[in-house]
């Protein structure tokens, strides 16, 4: 009930209702079967502990979806008010549970092209001309992530103030993000344009109306320009550049992730930024 009324409304994708339903159906099983006002910290700490280290994310959302569990039992009366939350985190699991791997260190940092190769790979980049290069060219100089340059509409592109809007139901923190566009991209873009790929997607499938695949950029930097590197790693290329090649490495660490709101750095003004950088 509270999975359905309560976790599963406040997530934004398939996947992520699918991952939900998972720490709570099958890490969390060997709970099912105990009188929820009866679960203590320990028997949460023994649902954890198994995956706390080798599934650092999945234990942690699981933690999180049992700990709003437990509050709706609290709400409803089903669980003393007054009695700790079984899986809360501080003054509780925090001081039972042992640190977990940081991160990267188990999947692995996104590989990444040395910037001083750059310059010749945009070169071969430039070459070929199937939509994933168009596509991947203006990922890599917008900065953005694979899945907001897959969603990429035309509606969301102002040619006046060269700027590209991403809603915030596509970014990962759900921020709104205001991109500035540069000649080169405006210009690309306006070639894409005309070739009328799509009336909505920039990059669609092979279905009108459809965006294409989210490894679409992968396999053209994989297997035909076959680089050892992922297409997120083109932030961190971005990144190592600016912090040893500029004297502005605090700002363009912010242009990285330019969002609007009033949250930690969307709180600083773009335009200032932009043209400080």
């Amino acid at each position: 009930m509270v999975l359905d009324q309560k976790i599963l409304p406040g997530l934004k994708g398939d996947k992520s209702k699918a991952k939900a339903r998972r720490c709570i159906n099958v890490y969390s099983e060997p709970l099912h079967k105990l009188p929820i006002n009866q679960i203590s910290a320990e028997d949460v700490e023994n649902v954890l502990r198994p995956i706390w280290r080798s599934k650092p994310s999945a234990a942690r959302e699981t933690r999180r979806h049992l700990e709003t569990v437990f509050g709706a039992a609290k709400v409803k009366e089903h669980i003393d008010r007054n009695k700790l939350n079984p899986a809360a985190w501080q003054d509780n699991l925090k001081h039972v549970l042992p640190k977990q791997p940081k991160t990267g260190s188990l999947r692995g940092k996104h590989k990444s092209l040395p910037y001083d190769e750059m310059p010749d790979f945009m070169v071969e980049l430039r070459a070929l001309t199937a939509q994933s290069s168009h596509m991947s060219e203006i990922a890599i100089l917008t900065c953005v992530r694979t899945i907001e340059i897959v969603q990429m509409q035309w509606s969301q592109i102002d040619w006046k103030k060269g700027r590209w809007v991403i809603p915030g139901k596509v970014m990962k923190n759900t921020l709104e993000a205001d991109i500035p566009l540069t000649d080169t991209v405006i210009a690309r873009l306006r070639d894409i344009q005309k070739a009328e790929w799509d009336d909505k997607y920039v990059f669609p499938g092979l279905k009108a109306g459809t965006t294409c695949s989210n490894n679409t950029m992968l396999k053209l930097l994989k297997a035909d320009m076959e680089r050892n590197a992922t297409v997120h790693g083109f932030r961190s290329t971005f990144r190592t550049w600016g912090e040893n090649e500029t004297s502005r490495a605090g700002s363009l660490g912010i242009l990285h992730a330019p969002y609007r709101g009033r949250r930690g750095r969307a709180c600083l003004c773009p335009g200032r930024l932009l043209g400080e950088a």
